[in-house]
């Protein structure tokens, strides 16, 4: 008789093995409390070997896939197909659990809520583990993805049917392929539960923080999806709020804590 798997943890790395170590000691506590129920899929694109991690995190509950790299959301396709568990997450290398007890916590909300495809929660933003400070989420899904995304994928818990109804994250996309996703989910009319503490660090030495210019391209290309639900005024509003979200960074500012907060002030108020 097979296990049952709960939670399916689908980690993305490429020649990262710092940040990856750090996302695997992590989830080892989760892991251990969740037993044979919880397993974690890493999808290695790195050049470089990583045996000794590999040595390390090894057993049935670790699957590991050696493949070229062919973009953030192929890789995390991959992982998610991957995965056999009724719950998929999202956890890149280089980010964290932050709380155990938070997510088994969410990780019960969601599977009690049979209503619920997904369960979404703050994230916490920084570098190199240095914490800056958590995303401001309304309760209504929705409003977080108008415009601008404020919901990383580490905060977000899907049921795996969920991808099976929807389909996978689009592989054109470099950076903007989870706000597309939820975007998908919203006009679909999915619906989500909300937990208000964060579970997941995000660090954010990522592409998305790289490439801002791509960053601000693909938002607006995948808030054309408001078309088929909203009127052209509503669509103006969520393009302008996108410009605005990313404008101080046009300016010649830094990724840094100070930037950071202004931001997330600046989007607060629009």
């Amino acid at each position: 008789m097979g296990w049952v798997i709960r939670l399916s943890i689908v980690t993305i790395t490429m020649n990262d093995p710092e940040g990856l170590m750090r996302t695997l000691q992590s989830t080892a506590a989760l892991k251990k409390a969740l037993g044979n129920s919880a397993e974690q899929i890493i999808i290695d694109s790195s050049t470089l070997l990583n045996s000794e991690i590999k040595m390390k995190f090894c057993g049935e509950s670790y699957c590991w896939i050696d493949t070229p790299a062919r973009g953030i959301y192929a890789a995390l396709n991959l992982g998610t197909a991957k995965s056999r568990g009724n719950i998929v997450w999202h956890l890149n290398g280089g980010d964290s659990l932050l709380n155990p007890e938070t997510l088994m916590k969410s990780l019960d909300l969601l599977e009690e809520n049979s209503q619920s495809d997904f369960l979404f929660s703050p994230v916490v933003f920084g570098k190199n583990g240095e914490s800056w400070g958590s995303s401001s989420l309304r309760s209504d899904f929705k409003r977080n993805i108008f415009g601008i995304n404020r919901i990383p994928h580490q905060g977000v818990l899907f049921r795996k049917s969920l991808f099976e109804k929807l389909g996978k994250f689009r592989e054109d996309l470099k950076i903007a392929g989870d706000h597309d996703f939820f975007l998908r989910m919203v006009n679909e009319k999915y619906l989500g539960s909300f937990q208000p503490n964060a579970f997941a660090y995000f660090d954010m030495n990522g592409l998305s923080q790289k490439n801002l210019g791509l960053g601000i391209r693909e938002s607006l290309s995948v808030i054309q999806l408001l078309v088929s639900n909203n009127d052209e005024r509503t669509r103006a509003k969520a393009i302008l709020k996108t410009y605005l979200y990313f404008l101080p960074l046009f300016k010649g500012l830094i990724a840094n804590k100070l930037t950071f907060k202004f931001i997330k002030k600046l989007a607060g108020f629009i």
